[in-house]
């Protein structure tokens, strides 16, 4: 905190500092030109593109004639060349020449990805920068006559331009790019195209009275059919808001509760003598999962060094618990119960459908989520049996306040809990009791009385 209160300082008493000094990036609305390449380019948008250097080769990241192996990154395949000592030759082998296909095939995939990003940068007008020497490829007759063989000669280019090119012959632009590379410029369906004489300066500019037609595709009858059903389909108000998995501690939250916890900077000591709210409560719950009540009530101080040893607590949570409210609960008569039992069940967890609960018809909470698969879920504290059916116990450490308060702020939630424990269980869980250790005392839930 101190380092962050001196560097403001420094930014107070340096007028030059430009940490928090406003930027002012080009933009469209300026008179410029950004240079960028096409990496730099992405995710930005221009007014007007030109792309520039299409004719660059691929070729120029292939393996060079002295490299004597190809490494596949994804697979980890090794292709070496043959060493001929007789005849002083290096011959590929099979796997250098596959890898070596593959990897050119990879960085073609790469380059078509960045004419993509190149080609969608644009807002109102797209350059395309060509030259002649796209006009030397012998695949454009057979592209022309042929356009369906285009997508399979895509592989072979040597550049991006080739790409262009091929594209436009497949689509019956062969006459228009012709004419274009002789010198006279033209107007087609799809672009614009304009002839640059560095020595004439021969500009052709185009029709304003041509309009661009966009060739399009026909819609797939079938395929519209399922964008329109997915397009109208409409969510049930009521349960597109509804969570899909509850916590049984929510019921208990009051709205806007804040829960505050101890800042990190307090020393040791103080942590101590602070450890209170939530930090308190998992400790206390922590203690009752690992410790063993019979050795408990015998010795308390001994079972809680057992459990730190253990690592179930740490030493600060241990120095923190109050034992005397500890002792107390081992002479309580819900303990008595609980040593008498013949069944006992430590932070029971439940996952099951609010659907499945039984919650009564009335029950608005049951309304929202009939013939859902909304789930519910939580963590009982303990579960004790008896003879006629098992008895809930959830511990409480909030601050002093009363036993009415306690009730009305928990009692949703242990109803719950017996609900789901009975459907997880199987049989009936006939009490449900708070015990409150900030005042050693056990509350009974009137389960007959909860509004769900």
């Amino acid at each position: 905190l101190s380092g962050w209160l001196r560097y403001l300082d420094h930014l107070a008493e340096n007028e030059d500092a430009e940490d928090f000094t406003a930027k002012n990036p080009l933009t469209s609305n300026f008179d410029s030109v950004s240079v960028k390449t096409i990496h730099k380019a992405k995710g930005l948008e221009y007014p007007f593109i030109f792309i520039a250097n299409l004719d660059r080769l691929f070729s120029q990241n292939r393996p060079k004639s002295g490299t004597d192996c190809v490494l596949a990154e994804e697979s980890g395949l090794l292709g070496l060349r043959m060493l001929d000592q007789k005849q002083y030759l290096k011959i590929k082998t099979v796997a250098f020449t596959y890898l070596d296909i593959i990897r050119s095939l990879r960085e073609k995939h790469e380059e078509m990805r960045l004419l993509y990003v190149a080609m969608t940068r644009a807002k109102q007008q797209l350059f395309l920068v060509l030259d002649n020497s796209a006009m030397k490829s012998k695949n454009l007759a057979l592209i022309e006559t042929n356009p369906e063989i285009m997508p399979k000669l895509a592989r072979e280019a040597k550049s991006m331009q080739d790409w262009l090119v091929w594209f436009l012959y497949s689509v019956g632009q062969g006459d228009f790019i012709r004419d274009v590379f002789s010198g006279n410029g033209q107007t087609s369906e799809l672009a614009n195209y304009i002839v640059w004489n560095p020595d004439k300066q021969i500009q052709t500019a185009p029709d304003p009275e041509q309009h661009l037609i966009i060739p399009q595709a026909e819609p797939d009858p079938a395929t519209m059919t399922v964008i329109r059903k997915q397009l109208d389909f409409a969510y049930h108000s009521a349960q597109a808001v509804l969570p899909a998995k509850y916590s049984v501690t929510e019921l208990s939250h009051e709205e806007n509760e804040i829960q505050i916890h101890d800042p990190e900077f307090l020393t040791q000591e103080d942590k101590i003598r602070k450890l209170h709210g939530k930090a308190r409560g998992t400790a206390i719950h922590k203690m009752m999962q690992f410790m063993d009540f019979q050795k408990a009530e015998q010795d308390l101080t001994a079972e809680l060094e057992r459990i730190e040893e253990k690592g179930c607590l740490t030493h600060l949570e241990v120095r923190a618990l109050r034992t005397e409210k500890l002792r107390t609960f081992f002479k309580s008569a819900i303990y008595q119960r609980i040593s008498a039992s013949d069944h006992v069940e430590k932070e029971k967890q439940l996952f099951i459908r609010i659907a499945d609960l039984a919650l009564p018809e009335e029950s608005e909470f049951a309304r929202n989520y009939q013939n859902t698969d909304g789930v519910i879920i939580g963590t009982v504290d303990l579960l004790f049996h008896e003879p006629d059916g098992w008895v809930i116990l959830d511990y409480k450490t909030d601050q002093s306040q009363p036993a009415e308060e306690l009730l009305r702020k928990y009692s949703k939630q242990l109803g719950f809990y017996q609900k789901a424990m009975e459907r997880i269980l199987g049989e009936p869980v006939k009490q449900a009791y708070i015990y409150y250790f900030t005042e050693d005392q056990t509350l009974e839930v009137d389960l007959s009385q909860i509004k769900y």
